[in-house]
């Protein structure tokens, strides 16, 4: 951690309104280099848990969206937009002819309203999940109220959310797992309508003895907040902290794969919207098929997989984001050949395969035993194509090997030998290696 630093964001003027001067200050609580040279000003603030805004005014002179690998950047700061206590307190009867109320979208705090101190907020975005006001107090329940607030906020209130630009009653109720009239309730200057929510403001999300989880429909206890989009079958949970990646929660985790986590929050592409400090879905309630027998008695659940062949007794259901290589490693596991010979429909390369379907990943009778060559050694099946005759020594193939690898695990033997016994993996290049098949790794 870095020492910590006063950051002076600069001079904000007041407007002909009677608007007075004052110095904007930030505190720096921690710096980090980006580790990616295409790492944007959004992207690596998200993956702090920052908004832009909230970086840019923690790192003046900050030129986005491009980054510098070399320099250091404030990560996680706090500090206040708002003028210090003593400001002159503004009419409350004053207001801005340029400022509009949207029915639904958040209100932008350019008109002065009523409160403990001159309203000065120019409603610019800023991260949710970070006190940016270092003034608070202490009501008579104890809680330090974090300021400024939204007018007339429940006096039991606990939990807060400082509220950005863009956002409505509805969203930041679906955020934190309420509902839209809990937040009403608790925000009553806002409106049933939300026509009264103002930005840069601090709203109440949770009161003292109420607002814990609950249960969903699907009578899964749900921990608050939970992260916006998430599926309404989760039944497993994670909290994401700063620095999380999609990749890490599932790699921590044991999910198959980051597009799963993505998948069940409604996160983008590149994780650039997970939001920290937030509940996210690692597990989902399956839909449980109601199996029928098919002509060789066994129970086959359905939806199948196209051209699944008839004489299949083990099934799998394949995942959004599941490949041919994938499924066949996670059960058998089995080579991708078989799994595709058993599902006809994917194609050789896969690209058929259809996600919430139940793949074949196993037959009657089995995946044939090894058969005696020529030369009288118990041969794998299936092999690698172009292996020598007189091979008496072989290995899997796992997804992601290559010949090099393969060589230095077994023996070690040279790579250049194991392409010899494997002619068909297409010389020290190595591009024909087939994950699923037997190579030789000895000879007679």
């Amino acid at each position: 951690m870095k020492p910590q630093c006063i950051l002076v964001a600069g001079l904000a003027l007041a407007t002909a309104h009677a608007r007075g001067l004052w110095v904007r200050e930030f505190t720096c609580a921690f710096r980090d280099k980006p580790r990616d040279s295409t790492a944007t000003c959004e992207g690596f603030a998200a993956s702090w848990g920052a908004s832009v805004s909230d970086f840019i005014k923690w790192n003046p002179g900050v030129t986005c969206p491009g980054l510098d690998t070399s320099k250091e950047y404030c990560v996680i700061g706090s500090g206040s937009d708002d003028p210090p206590a003593t400001t002159q307190r503004l009419p409350t009867t004053l207001s801005s002819t340029t400022s509009t109320k949207p029915s639904t979208a958040v209100q932008s705090s350019t008109t002065a309203k009523p409160s403990t101190t001159a309203e000065f907020s120019t409603a610019t975005k800023s991260s949710t999940t970070t006190t940016k006001s270092s003034t608070t107090t202490v009501p008579g329940n104890g809680v330090s109220t974090p300021l400024p607030t939204q007018d007339g906020i429940v006096g039991n209130c606990n939990k807060f959310h400082l509220v950005e630009v863009g956002e409505s009653c509805a969203s930041i109720a679906s955020l934190y797992s309420i509902s839209s009239a809990q937040f009403t309730q608790w925000n009553p200057a806002a409106k049933s309508d939300c026509t009264g929510l103002w930005a840069s403001t601090y709203a109440c999300v949770g009161i003292i003895g109420g607002a814990t989880p609950t249960k969903s429909e699907n009578g899964i206890t749900t921990p608050v907040p939970a992260h916006p989009g998430m599926v309404s079958n989760c039944n497993k949970f994670v909290k994401v902290n700063p620095g999380d990646t999609c990749d890490g929660i599932s790699f921590w985790n044991g999910v198959g794969g980051g597009q799963w986590v993505k998948l069940w929050n409604g996160v983008s592409e590149d994780c650039a919207n997970l939001r920290v400090n937030t509940y996210a879905c690692i597990g989902v309630i399956q839909d449980t098929p109601t199996p029928t027998k098919a002509g060789n008695g066994i129970a086959t659940p359905s939806p199948t997989q196209p051209g699944m062949v008839s004489n299949c007794n083990k099934f799998v259901k394949v995942n959004p984001g599941d490949t041919c290589d994938i499924v066949a490693f996670f059960n058998g596991p089995i080579s991708t050949e078989y799994f595709i010979l058993w599902n006809a429909g994917v194609g050789p390369d896969c690209r058929g395969l259809q996600a919430n379907t139940y793949a074949c990943v196993g037959v009657i009778g089995g995946i044939p035993t090894p058969t005696k060559a020529g030369n009288g050694i118990a041969t794998p099946t299936p092999t690698q194509p172009g292996m020598v005759g007189n091979c008496n020594k072989f290995v899997k193939v796992n997804p992601g090997d290559t010949c090099d690898i393969v060589a230095f695990f077994n023996g070690p033997i040279s790579t250049e030998y194991f392409v010899l016994w494997n002619a068909g993996v297409g010389g020290h290049e190595c591009k024909n290696l087939q994950a699923g098949t037997y190579a030789c790794i000895g000879v007679m």
